[in-house]
């Protein structure tokens, strides 16, 4: 019998995806992805898969199939989505993407009007929490929480390009 206001019962969170023929997925893709829903009509105005997803596994590497959407491994990898004025800027863990031993995460941005990626940033630490925007002499930037678990806590900050400073 644990005292008073303990429990003996451990809280650990763990997931665990259910593997379909040699490793691959049960389920067809998209396995994540973002929508652009025009909010005045209602309509979708595009639709991305969120991440490559699988297309390393050599059953199908050779197919060229495109992203197919991260699958979603034991990683809470959703810090949200910001948007500025032509970029949906957003992060996935590396883990889902690279590989399950693989650390840090993926900032990844977006044309905001057609969802084409524009580009993608490697970052050594895990991104957590929301991502903030802020401005200082005409210049952009993001800053994003990082790190936890095996490394200090931080804030990192990155310029966005086509930003000038006065």
């Amino acid at each position: 019998e644990p005292p008073d206001g303990t429990s003996d019962w451990p809280y650990v969170i763990q997931y665990t995806r259910t593997a379909g023929p040699r490793g691959l997925p049960l389920v067809k893709p998209p396995y994540r992805r973002i929508t652009a829903i025009d909010l005045n009509s209602g309509e979708h105005v595009w639709q991305i898969p969120f991440g490559k997803g699988p297309t390393d596994h050599p059953d199908i590497a050779d197919l060229d199939l495109g992203p197919l959407g991260t699958g979603f491994n034991d990683v809470v990898a959703e810090g949200g989505i910001l948007i500025t004025k032509t970029l949906l800027i957003s992060y996935l863990a590396a883990k889902d993407e690279i590989g399950p031993e693989e650390t840090g995460s993926i900032l990844v941005a977006h044309d905001k009007a057609t969802g084409e990626l524009i580009g993608e940033v490697n970052v050594a630490l895990r991104l957590h929490g929301p991502i903030m925007s802020y401005q200082i002499q005409n210049k952009q930037y993001i800053a994003i929480a990082g790190g936890g678990r095996n490394n200090d806590a931080e804030l990192l900050s990155f310029a966005l390009p086509g930003t000038t400073g006065n």
